[in-house]
C-alpha cells in the first residue's frame, strides 16, 4: 500500500436547520464581509441577523460573478480592507466560497492575488496564511467547503486555475440542505454532475489513496440515487440531504486525490468562454472522456460502474454517465450560446495543458495532445448531432 496523508482541518455543521447555529458557534472574528452573489439576496438578511446575535458586525460584497475572476476577488479585497474586516463568509455556491478564500489570502499576505497563482502568468508566490473563511453552502456542486482550493479566472490571458493552499481550507462549513430546496433544476443538474466527476476523476486519479477511494464510491452512489430526484422535485428534502453528502464527500475527495485531464479541460473551455457553466462545460467532454480513460483503468472503472448497480465492466460505466445525462436533461447542451465552436478545438486542448498541465499531470495514463484534441471534436460532434 502507498503511504498517503490526510488533513481536512474544516469544522463542518451539517443538517437541516445547521444555519441557526451561526448565533451560536464560536467564530473566528469580529467583523466579517459575506461574499455573495445577488442569487442568494433572500438569505442574507437571515444569517446578519445571526450574526449580530454572535456578536458580529458585517458588510456585504454582493459582486461575486459566476466564473469568479481576479478583478472581482480584488474588488472584493478593497472593500474588506477598507471596513477592516477580519473573516469573510463564502454565502452560495463555489463562486462565493472562492471568492472569499481568495480575498482571504491577499488579505492576509498582500499583493494582486494573481501573483499566487500559477498557470501562465502567475508568480506562485507562497500563501503563508489567510483569514480564516467560513462557507455557507447553498448548492451542492464544487466541494470547496472542505477542500484547500479557490478556482479564479484571469480573463485576459485565458487562464482558470486553482489558489491551493492548506491556508486556504475554510475554518467552518455550515452546510445546510434546507437552503438548496429552491435551487432550479438546471443548475441543481449542472453542479450535481460536477460532484460527480470531482468523484470519479478522483477514483482514477494516480494520486488516489484508500480515504479518497472510499469517499468516492460513496459520493458516486449518493450522486447516482439522489441527483435525479432533487433534479426532479427541488423540494424532496432527502435528496437535498443527499446531494449535500455526496458534494461533502466529493471535496474530502478533491483534497486528498485530484482531478484530472476531464477538468483541464473543462476549465480551459471556461476560461476561453467565461459564460460557460463549469458543470456544463464537463458534461459537454465527460462521455468521451470516459471512453479514453475505459482504455487505460477498465478496472476503476468497472469499480465505479459496479457501485452504481450496473455490470462491472468499463463500458457500463460510461453507459451510466450517457444514462444520468439523459435523466437530468444535460444529454443536449447547445454550446454555441458560449461562443465554443469546433473550430478551436485544438485551442481548447492546448490551453488545457498551458494553464492546468498539473490536473493532466494526475491521469495514470497520460493523455497527448492529439488525444485531447480529439476528445474534445467528438464531443463537440457528439453534442450537434445530439441536438439534430
Amino acid at each position: 500500500m502507498s503511504d498517503f496523508q490526510y488533513y481536512v482541518p474544516t469544522k463542518v455543521y451539517f443538517g437541516n436547520g445547521s444555519l441557526e447555529k451561526l448565533a451560536t458557534m464560536d467564530l473566528p472574528g469580529k467583523k466579517a464581509m459575506i461574499c455573495m452573489t445577488e442569487g442568494v439576496r433572500q438569505y442574507a438578511g437571515k444569517i446578519v441577523e445571526l450574526l449580530e446575535q454572535n456578536g458580529v458586525s458585517t458588510v456585504i460584497f454582493d459582486q461575486v460573478q459566476p466564473n469568479p475572476n481576479s478583478t472581482g476577488v480584488m474588488k472584493a479585497v478593497a472593500l474588506a480592507q477598507e471596513n477592516g474586516v477580519d473573516f469573510l463568509i463564502g454565502l452560495g455556491g463555489g463562486s462565493s466560497v472562492d471568492t472569499a478564500k481568495a480575498a482571504a489570502v491577499v488579505m492576509a499576505n498582500g499583493g494582486d492575488v494573481w501573483e499566487y497563482m500559477g498557470g501562465m502568468t502567475g508568480k506562485l508566490k507562497p500563501v503563508k496564511r489567510a483569514l480564516p473563511v467560513v462557507a455557507i453552502s447553498t448548492t451542492s456542486g464544487t466541494g470547496t467547503e472542505v477542500n484547500p482550493f479557490a478556482v479564479i479566472t484571469k480573463e485576459e490571458t485565458c487562464e482558470k486555475i486553482d489558489l491551493s493552499s492548506e491556508a486556504v481550507y475554510p475554518a467552518i462549513s455550515i452546510i445546510d440542505p434546507t437552503l438548496q430546496m429552491t435551487v432550479p433544476a438546471a443548475l441543481t443538474a449542472c453542479q450535481g454532475m460536477d460532484v460527480l466527476f470531482h468523484s470519479a476523476e478522483g477514483y482514477i486519479a494516480n494520486c488516489a489513496t484508500p480515504i479518497s477511494n472510499l469517499y468516492a464510491l460513496e459520493s458516486i452512489k449518493l450522486v447516482a440515487r439522489y441527483l435525479p430526484r432533487a433534479v426532479k422535485d427541488g423540494s424532496d428534502l432527502e435528496a437535498r440531504e443527499g446531494m449535500c453528502l455526496a458534494n461533502l464527500y466529493a471535496g474530502i475527495v478533491e483534497s486528498t486525490s485530484a482531478s484530472t485531464s476531464e477538468h483541464a479541460i473543462g476549465h480551459s473551455l471556461g476560461a476561453m468562454h467565461t459564460s460557460t457553466p463549469h458543470g456544463m462545460a464537463l458534461c459537454l467532454v465527460c462521455v468521451e472522456c470516459f471512453k479514453y480513460y475505459a482504455r487505460y483503468v477498465p478496472q476503476l472503472l468497472a469499480d465505479m460502474a459496479e457501485a452504481v448497480g450496473y455490470p462491472k465492466t468499463p463500458e457500463s460505466f460510461v453507459e451510466f454517465l450517457e444514462d444520468l445525462l439523459e435523466q437530468v436533461g444535460l444529454a443536449r447542451i447547445d454550446y454555441t450560446q458560449w461562443g465554443i465552436t469546433p473550430e478551436r478545438a485544438e485551442e481548447y486542448a492546448r490551453n488545457s495543458y498551458e494553464v492546468t498541465q498539473v490536473l493532466h499531470d494526475s491521469d495514470i495514463h497520460p493523455m497527448p495532445l492529439e488525444d485531447c484534441v480529439g476528445i474534445i471534436e467528438r464531443s463537440l460532434a457528439r453534442a450537434v448531432n445530439k441536438e439534430e
